[in-house]
């Protein structure tokens, strides 16, 4: 029996109380293999990685796009039996700003967004009343909890009911099974698989047995338990890793992104970079920003566009620049125009083409600077690894005029 256990992480994360004689390979959401490699395929979804959005809402998840392709897999299935496990009452955090969510909601308040979110992966969820209450399973003597249950199932497609309350937390529909249980042991996994008839049971292994030590016992006990701290440690390091990845690809975003998404990491990096403040800033469909640092004031748009720098996205900022030092006509001398863009951002880097002298030419004119997004982002960098520090990052974007140069 093959069993493929589709997880956030697309490693082995299962808590390891107790080891089973289960054959299971592990992959991730947006890698899965085959389902019609193996006889089960089981997706995991109760990773607290999945249910988090940068955007500010909360009717989707980062992970969307692995749920759509995933949708697909299913439905193309012939042969396996594929069981989706559903999250617990985790919370759902979103509207992050400098890597930390500013807003969080437990599943159980936005149970409609859950089945919204759910519906990606599988349109059969939508049809299936979820509601909220802490239960526990029994699998001869083998107490499996869940945070949900579904309600108004034909009896016939009720593979699962908790103890004494009777609530249906396994249920199957077409070729797929849903289940609201909690499977964190591969002991759950294995006895959730036993009870729902998909494995034979086996004759389980007296406790006192564990007690009698022969043969190399010992060591193999002592092998088992150096390198279980060994895999922990690894783990740890592998997540702080991936943390540090993660947050390194959203920086490197600005390469492809537009609108609000560019803006809010360009935000970020230019608040860092010069100690400026943005988070008062409003927009009102004026300049993309305004803000004040080391006795400067900088003014300026944030583009992502397909083509190239046109005269008109300078000539634009120009408009914004002259209109505040209108109102403003004390802060001449110290305010710095700005053309942040990511041009051709549907392109590789190596196929963008140079900025135009033209635009280098017009912008030198009006006394104002343009910043290309890779070249921010390298400012960026140094700024990380501490060869620029806040007044050097201020001093290039206030001294310098036409195109920005970063060595």
């Amino acid at each position: 029996m093959k069993i493929q256990i589709v997880n956030y992480a697309g490693r082995f994360d299962l808590k390891t109380e107790a080891k089973t004689e289960l054959k299971m390979e592990i992959s991730g959401l947006s890698r899965p293999q085959s389902f019609d490699a193996y006889d089960i395929d089981i997706i995991l979804l109760n990773d607290k990685n999945i249910w988090q959005n940068r955007g500010n809402n909360t009717d989707r998840v980062k992970a969307q796009n692995d749920f759509i392709s995933i949708n697909k897999i299913i439905e193309n299935c012939t042969s396996a039996q594929v069981i989706v496990v559903l999250p617990q009452n985790i919370k759902f955090l979103y509207n992050f700003w400098n890597e930390e969510p500013l807003a969080s909601c437990v599943l159980k308040d936005m149970i409609e967004e859950l089945r919204l979110i759910l519906k990606a992966l599988s349109s059969r969820l939508q049809w299936h009343d979820l509601f909220y209450e802490r239960t526990k399973t029994n699998f001869e003597n083998h107490m499996i909890e869940a945070d949900f249950y579904f309600n108004g199932v034909d009896a016939k497609n009720i593979l699962t009911k908790s103890d004494r309350s009777k609530k249906a937390t396994t249920i199957r529909d077409g070729k797929l099974i849903f289940t609201t249980l909690n499977l964190e042991t591969e002991k759950d996994i294995q006895a959730f698989l036993q009870g729902i008839g998909l494995i034979e049971s086996k004759k389980s292994i007296p406790e006192w047995i564990e007690e009698i030590k022969m043969f190399d016992d010992e060591k193999q006990l002592e092998l088992i338990n150096e390198n279980s701290a060994l895999i922990e440690q690894y783990k740890k390091n592998i997540d702080e890793a991936e943390l540090v990845l993660a947050r390194n690809n959203r920086y490197k975003s600005i390469l492809y992104t537009q609108s609000d998404e560019l803006v809010e990491v360009v935000f970020e990096m230019l608040q860092e970079m010069t100690g400026g403040d943005l988070s008062n800033f409003v927009d009102q469909k004026h300049e993309d920003f305004l803000f004040e640092a080391m006795g400067y004031v900088f003014i300026g748009e944030i583009k992502g566009v397909n083509h190239n720098i046109r005269s008109e996205n300078v000539s634009q900022l120009d408009v914004h620049y002259q209109s505040y030092i209108e109102d403003y006509p004390d802060n001449l001398d110290k305010t710095k125009a700005l053309l942040i863009m990511n041009y051709q951002r549907n392109k590789p880097l190596s196929e963008r083409g140079e900025i135009h002298e033209t635009q280098i030419n017009l912008a030198k004119r009006n006394g104002s600077l343009i910043i290309d997004t890779f070249t921010l982002l390298k400012m960026f960098e140094q700024f990380k690894q501490g060869s620029l520090d806040q007044r050097d990052c201020v001093r290039l974007l206030s001294e310098s005029t036409g195109i920005l140069s970063i060595s």
